[in-house]
């Protein structure tokens, strides 16, 4: 083995290396006892040296530096370790001499060598000796840097305890300690003889600290910038923990120390200064206060108090904090709380729950092992099943789990304690009542965290009272919740409207409402799930849910209601923004109806009928009007109109013998309760499937009925729906000028109305007609606005309708590729909410495409038809867009006998107003349609023409005669 001593010389290594130093326990007063075995030992105990150290590659430096010590250096630290466990086995086994028994302690350091004369020199050397002089004889210890270094190095049976963090004779800095621990070697030992003076009492964790990496690094930040800061979050987030990992973290930055306060003990407000005095180490002198004790403490040290669970001691925190950061100007404070301290120059950090899923900027390809949520349940899993294996399948459900218990990890931990009663998949069916599932035993908790549902009593036991009614109250809420919501369910029994914007915002600040902006579309709040739990069995506790349930159910009715009188206004693509954020509670609002109140719940359904239509909920919606048809029997005018609202989703599914029933039904009960009003709307849709059955004769018979009776009524919206059905009539029978007629008529109604959806249908039929005739042109601009119009609301259904007119239009232009591709995209829209197309125009569109699979050819055709179907909606619409005319450059000659550069009629029409100096808003007024229409034309007739403002498109329509004076 290479030595560096006895006059050899051999090539140390230099740069960053490991010292590995040992010492025989209590050397002197065995020599002073029997120096021949001794000498006999000492030499069997530097052979076992030798050889093992030249086993794995180290080197031996000197000897005698520490009374019987031996320095040896490593390149790595992994072959250090080794050699430590190999030299403390072969000791511990050695048969020694009689009163001569060795004991070796050995203490690894790893860090920057100074090299001088074949010795080292400087702070890796000395810092290595005071470590080895803590240790006890047959314990092996590492410093910080060395098991950081080999920790994930380290073989199969052999682990690290962490001893705390010590300090060292005569140096500054304390030094993290490691005690290796191995099968064969003994593990208890006594305390480290460690320096008297402590600079730290943050506790030993004993468990490894998952993810907040970003939390991590944004606190070291706030700290270095600002003296308080506090951690705010729910019960359960890990407030503390991530509190004493960035004290652990900052130890090196705060030489006068860092200390721990916990305040969840203290009960008595007047007690918080003499519990952070104890946390320093002080105690109370005779006739000063202990503020002014600590004051003069901490006046000329740098130093981070963490001040632990402020919650229920707010105010008394805030005024201890205060005076000592007045005082003190070396001093930080890292505070944990579930709202706020409210002291000047405090800076909040919001602790959001853990992901459970990986995050998107990872670089790394996407697996459940990048969420910070799955590797804290799987971490701590393992200690209650230390052979949990997981499997992809497996880590599925663990997402699962960790989502719905919100990514707190609090209910993660108690949740991963489970795995050794029950599978995973049963764990996440029993998660429903997870506040009894989620408990835990250990003596080393405090009793608030040893059930979910002690952690969140902790925060509501610190509420008011009209506190607590609002948190219960807000249960009813599912998916969250506007303010105006909030003012109109959770009224009553002392809590005025004007009351709820106060309460909500302490709400908040005590982190058990949480806000989340939604740019233009209003502020939503909501409860965490679990919290929502909670708050719910606190509802029924104090019997209110019955009564919240119905309030919450009758305003969610009154939403529908409004939102279904606007769906004509140029407002009504907001109020289906809005009944899109407020679904969950709609659904709620049902379900509670049906408990409750079933015609009410039938009012609701078909109130939303609306909604569900545009947005694709087809299925959805006609299940809701069954089960209130179920429930509510009696053959009121409310009956009458779900019947025609559940007809009406049948036959956008497809269904139309279900379609035919309840048409009939809604029939019957109109003329029943002698409401004409109500019965316009099935006589016609069950005129239109009359028509789609072949029994045309009956079709035009009630369609002339409908039509009739909405004449003698006066009322527009009936007119123009019983033309649109004639005009379909028409046309599936032959009749193209009827049709093109009746269309004609029905469209401009509905423009009137401002009711742009079914204008979008019937620009779409009427380019289907123009197909027919020839009229490819005419086709093309009433596809495009009925596109443009049919993707600003958002209806799948209507958008397929669109491609597939536009795959007829192909077609006949023969752009075979074209047509299969835009045939096959609006099929896959139909798929994603099963609405199948009527027998007639699925025939139609059928026949119009068997000439571009001729074309093409069976192989090439089921190609293209494959590229459509994999087209996202907005992919597809872009490629229907393409479809229409490109725009020409525009010529020199700006005459008026030149074409308008692909103008659509109406996009010439905005053109006009837009030059007679009209706003969006405006023309919108003018024209009866949505204000967000009117912007999509504008931007598309500046693209066509290659403009960029307004003022060119005005003068554009100006030199062109277009504006009259």
């Amino acid at each position: 083995m290479p030595k560096a001593r006895s006059g050899q010389r051999v090539d140390l290594p230099s740069g960053t290396i490991t010292l590995l130093l040992s010492d025989i326990q209590a050397s002197t007063s065995a020599w002073d006892r029997d120096p021949e075995r001794m000498s006999e030992a000492v030499a069997r105990h530097d052979s076992i040296f030798a050889r093992l150290v030249a086993e794995h590659n180290g080197i031996v430096v000197e000897s005698g530096r520490e009374g019987d010590s031996l320095l040896c250096v490593f390149t790595r630290v992994s072959s250090a370790v080794s050699c430590a466990l190999a030299v403390q086995r072969a000791i511990a086994s050695e048969r020694w001499p009689s009163g001569a028994e060795i004991r070796v302690r050995i203490a690894l350091h790893t860090g920057e060598a100074e090299l001088r004369d074949g010795h080292y020199h400087g702070p890796v050397v000395y810092r290595c000796a005071r470590l080895m002089a803590t240790a006890h004889g047959g314990q092996t210890i590492l410093s910080g840097p060395a098991r950081d270094l080999v920790v994930d190095q380290l073989p199969a049976d052999t682990s690290l305890l962490d001893l705390g963090l010590h300090a060292l004779k005569d140096l500054a800095r304390a030094e993290r300690v490691f005690q290796l621990l191995a099968p064969g070697l003994r593990s208890t030992f006594p305390s480290l003889r460690s320096s008297e003076r402590q600079v730290t009492n943050l506790p030993v964790q004993l468990t490894s600290f998952h993810g907040r990496s970003n939390d991590l690094a944004e606190l070291k930040r706030l700290i270095a910038a600002n003296r308080l800061v506090t951690i705010t979050g729910g019960a359960g987030l890990g407030k503390t923990r991530l509190a004493l990992e960035v004290a652990a973290q900052l130890l090196d930055a705060y030489p006068g120390g860092v200390w721990l306060a916990e305040m969840a003990p203290i009960s008595d407000a007047a007690l918080v200064p003499q519990a952070l005095a104890s946390s320093l180490g002080l105690r109370e002198m005779a006739g000063q206060p202990i503020l002014q004790t600590m004051i003069s403490h901490l006046r000329s040290r740098q130093c981070l108090v963490v001040l632990d669970n402020c919650e229920h001691l707010v105010g008394a925190c805030a005024n201890v904090a205060n005076a000592l950061l007045g005082a003190s100007l070396g001093l930080s404070i890292l505070a944990t709380s579930q709202e706020r301290l409210g002291v000047s120059g405090e800076v909040i950090h919001r602790l959001a729950p853990l992901s459970a899923l990986p995050s998107i900027d990872s670089s790394v390809a996407a697996t459940h092992d990048q969420a910070e949520a799955v590797s804290l349940f799987i971490d701590r899993a393992r200690l209650s099943e230390p052979s949990l294996t997981v499997t992809r399948a497996d880590a599925d459900i663990i997402a699962q789990i960790c989502q719905r218990l919100d990514g707190i990890p609090l209910a993660i931990e108690l949740a991963a304690a489970r795995v050794n009663l029950m599978a995973l998949d049963d764990l996440l069916l029993r998660l429903d009542d997870r506040f009894r599932l989620l408990n835990a035993n250990s003596r080393h908790v405090l009793p608030r965290h040893q059930t979910l549902r002690a952690a969140v009593d902790w925060g509501y036991d610190l509420l008011g009272d009209d506190e607590r009614a609002l948190f219960r109250r807000l249960s009813v809420f599912t998916g969250g919740f506007r303010l105006d919501s909030a003012e109109a369910v959770c009224v009553g029994d002392g809590i005025e409207k004007a009351d709820i914007v106060e309460l909500l915002a302490r709400l908040v600040n005590k982190s058990l409402v949480v806000p989340d902006e939604r740019a233009g579309r209003g502020v939503r709040m909501h409860l965490l799930e679990t919290l929502r739990q909670y708050s719910r069995d606190r509802l029924r506790e104090a019997g209110e849910d019955d009564l919240f349930a119905r309030q919450h159910a009758a305003h969610y009715l009154e939403l529908a209601e409004s939102a279904r009188h606007e769906q004509r206004a140029a407002e009504s693509s907001d109020w289906l923004l809005r009944l899109e954020d407020e679904h969950d509670n709609l659904r709620a609002a049902l379900e509670t109806s049906l408990r409750l109140h079933a015609e009410r719940a039938l009012s609701l359904a078909t109130a939303l009928l609306w909604f569900w239509d545009v947005h694709g909920y087809l299925t959805e919606g006609r299940d809701w009007l069954i089960k209130g048809l179920e429930t509510a029997p009696a053959r009121t005018a409310v009956r009458a109109r779900a019947t025609d609202a559940a007809g009406w989703l049948s036959l956008r599914l497809g269904d139309f013998e279900s379609s035919a029933f309840q048409f009939e039904e809604s029939v019957s009960i109109a003329r029943e309760v002698a409401d004409p009003l109500i019965l316009t709307r099935p006589l016609r849709n069950l005129g239109l499937i009359r028509l789609f059955q072949g029994e045309t004769e009956e079709a035009v018979s009630l369609v002339g009925e409908s039509l009739d009776v909405a004449r003698l009524l006066d009322d527009k919206a009936s007119v123009a729906g019983s033309l649109l059905v004639l005009a379909l009539v028409a046309y599936f029978t032959g009749d193209l000028d009827g049709a093109g007629a009746y269309a004609e008529q029905s469209a401009q109604l509905h423009r009137e109305l401002g009711d742009e959806k079914v204008v979008a249908f019937l620009l779409a039929c009427l380019a289907s007609l123009a197909i027919d005739r020839g009229d490819h042109k005419g086709a093309e601009s009433r596809l495009a606005e009925s596109l443009d119009i049919s993707k600003l609301m958002g209806d799948r259904v209507d958008v397929a309708f669109v491609l597939e007119t536009s795959a007829s239009l192909s077609a006949a232009r023969s752009e075979p590729s074209r047509a299969l591709r835009l045939a096959g995209a609006a099929a896959r829209l139909r798929s994603t909410v099963g609405a199948l197309s009527v027998p007639v125009w699925r025939e139609k569109l059928e026949a119009s495409l068997d000439s571009a699979r001729t074309a093409l050819g069976s192989e090439a055709a089921e190609r293209a038809w494959e590229e459509g179907a994999q087209m996202t909606l907005e992919q597809a619409i872009e490629y229907a867009e393409s479809s229409a005319p490109e725009p020409r450059a525009r010529p020199a000659d700006t005459s008026p006998d030149r074409d308008h550069f692909g103008l659509t009629k109406r996009e010439l029409e905005i053109a006009v107003l837009v030059a007679h100096g009209m706003t969006n808003r405006d023309v919108a007024e003018r024209l009866f349609i949505a204000t967000r229409t009117v912007d999509a034309h504008v931007e598309h007739i500046r693209n066509k023409l290659g403009y960029r403002s307004r003022a060119q498109v005005a003068a554009w329509a100006a030199a062109r005669g277009l504006v009259k004076k």
